[in-house]
């Protein structure tokens, strides 16, 4: 079974160095590659959609591809590879480690490649269970302080008693069939209550 192909943008001004890249990564996961020339392009492109990866082949015409990484590192979920000339790896690892980016010595050969792509998505996967874990954290907290508002709403309005509207917002919400949120906002809006 082929694992199901992965978004990768490839960030080259080389034309051998891109077609170098495409061959070893051919017949994998990462084969289907969006081609950016520059890093200005690569930042419209990476920010405008949703790349499981990107490779920056440095050095790029208009950037070395060391601020480009970081950027990419730092505002995407992608993960990002910044593949530089064997005696300038040390020094792009130091400036990238603190952002999660992969540096990879040139030459480089497919195994090496491909593992370190690998490598890159499960990061990337990781990541997107977070983010989706963070989403989740966020509406539920939301919800909460809906319905707290919701409750002082119906304190204030009714007189009621603190779980006296905790247990009629419950109700409403089992007998309508809908969250506590959607609850909340009827008594919220019903007491011009809303923001």
């Amino acid at each position: 079974m082929t694992p199901d192909p992965r978004a990768v943008l490839l960030v080259s001004s080389s034309e051998k160095g891109t077609q170098a890249i495409r061959a070893l990564l051919r017949d994998t996961p990462f084969s289907a590659l969006t081609v950016a020339n520059t890093a200005g392009e690569a930042r419209r492109m990476a920010f405008g959609g949703r790349f499981d990866a990107v490779i920056v082949n440095a050095p790029l015409g208009d950037e070395f591809g060391t601020d480009l990484s970081i950027d990419l590192a730092r505002g995407t979920t992608a993960g990002v590879l910044l593949v530089v000339r064997q005696e300038l790896t040390a020094k792009a690892q130091a400036a990238t480690e603190l952002y999660g980016v992969q540096v990879q010595a040139k030459p480089f050969d497919r195994h090496e490649l491909v593992h370190n792509m690998y490598l890159l998505a499960s990061v990337r996967d990781r990541l997107a269970v977070l983010e989706n874990e963070n989403r989740r954290l966020k509406a539920k907290l939301a919800e909460i302080k809906l319905v707290g508002r919701a409750k002082h709403a119906l304190i204030e309005q009714l007189g009621m008693t603190e779980p006296q509207a905790h247990r009629y917002i419950e109700k409403q919400a089992m007998d309508l069939r809908v969250s506590r949120g959607e609850v909340a906002e009827t008594i919220l809006k019903t007491y011009n209550e809303t923001d």
